[in-house]
């Protein structure tokens, strides 16, 4: 194997390793979101939840409100 062969090679697989680790980062800071937003939904249902059985009737409003928006942007 020439010199250049060799560099062309380990050039080839350093770009793969690069490309999986970036792929690798894309993959958990999308996994990081998702969890996020499940959370966040939950915690919302919690609350709406929470305001019925008080019947608060001003805070389940703005919870639903809430709620509806946030729906809107996942």
């Amino acid at each position: 194997e020439s010199i250049a062969q060799l560099i062309s090679r380990i050039l080839t697989e350093e770009e793969k390793v690069l490309g999986d680790r970036e792929k690798v980062h894309r993959d958990i800071i999308a996994r990081i979101k998702e969890d996020r937003r499940k959370r966040t939904r939950q915690e919302l249902l919690h609350q709406i939840r929470e305001a019925e059985q008080k019947g608060d009737e001003e805070r389940l409003q703005k919870l639903k409100e809430e709620f509806n928006q946030f729906a809107k942007k996942s």
